[in-house]
């Protein structure tokens, strides 16, 4: 059969040849999908133990933030009693200096 002259044979087989390269593509992006979803489903995995991580960490942030505030709050008790103290230690300082002259 001359190469020049396209007949039913010919373009039969052109359009088998070329379908089959189709297939294999198809065959090869189908292999590289499911290497994805694999990828997928790693990195979805990963994303759940983050997040649960990061929860845990928001949670102690929490209490630690929460403890931090009950020791402000303790310590400003600590100084307005060292106040009231040195207010009552003063006054009764005036008195005695007043009570002896």
């Amino acid at each position: 059969m001359e190469r020049t002259s396209w007949s039913d044979e010919r373009l039969d087989d052109a359009i088998a040849r070329i379908e089959y390269r189709f297939d294999a593509v198809d065959r090869r992006f189908d292999a590289i999908d499911r290497r994805f979803d694999a990828v997928d489903r790693r990195l979805d995995a990963m994303e759940r133990r983050m997040d649960d991580g990061f929860k845990r960490v928001w949670t102690e942030f929490g209490a630690v933030r929460t403890e931090i505030g009950a020791t402000n709050r303790l310590l400003a008790q600590i100084g307005w009693g060292l106040v009231g103290v040195f207010l009552a230690q003063t006054i009764a300082l005036i008195v005695g200096v007043i009570a002896l002259a």
